[in-house]
């Protein structure tokens, strides 16, 4: 449709980072019991990690810093940081990139209130707490599984006017995850640090890669 318009942007290491992190700890292969004990091990965590900062660019990063040549890090780790800690460091990791990408987004329109969300991620609601908490804001599980698929369906439907409009949503019966303010502010403090490492290492991460390429 000629006035229908997506904005948004992709990153690499979402689920990718989060799979890195468990076979790196010996758990393979992956299913949902190991997946539920992982975050069950991470809500035992305090939002923040205890100062533990996880850059996700394993793999190079797409949206938004657009560096191939990126590579991932942790930081600020000192005597107190146990395993839990960076288990949680590398989900909370994820989120800040995500939320760098919301925030790139919001800043090209308007301001997001409510952020729907689907796929793999949003089966456990320990992440889609710490997503929620990360980015302020309120999210509505909308579909637990191929939502592109369904998006797609809908618009081959318009597109052959087999359908009038796309169908509403009803959110009175989906699930709501709101942001929790005191884990909030711990977060925009640690969004900030975040971002600033990426920026700091740049060059280091650069002659790095060169170094083993």
């Amino acid at each position: 449709e000629k006035d229908l318009f997506i904005c948004g942007g992709p990153i690499n290491n979402g689920g990718i980072a989060l799979q890195w992190w468990l076979k790196s700890q010996g758990e393979q292969p992956l299913n949902q019991a190991i997946y539920d004990t992982f975050f069950a091990t991470v809500a035992t965590v305090e939002a923040g990690s205890k100062g533990l900062l996880f850059l996700p660019y394993l793999t190079g990063e797409r949206a938004p810093i657009w560096d191939s040549e990126s590579c991932g890090a942790f930081f600020g780790l000192n005597l107190q940081h146990q395993q839990p800690h960076f288990s949680r460091a590398v989900v909370e990791g994820i989120c800040y990139a995500m939320t760098q990408v919301l925030e790139t987004v919001e800043r090209q329109d308007a301001e997001i209130i409510q952020i729907h969300i689907s796929g793999g991620f949003s089966k456990s609601m320990v992440w889609a707490q710490i997503l929620a908490d990360i980015t302020g804001k309120k999210l509505v599980l909308v579909q637990a599984e191929d939502a592109s698929a369904v998006g797609a369906t809908y618009l081959a439907l318009r597109s052959l006017w087999i359908l009038d409009q796309y169908p509403k949503v009803d959110l009175d019966h989906l699930k709501i995850i709101s942001p929790n303010p005191e884990h909030r502010e711990i977060y925009s403090k640690n969004l900030i640090i975040f971002k600033k490492l990426y920026f700091d290492l740049q060059e280091s991460m650069h002659q790095l890669h060169q170094l083993n390429s």
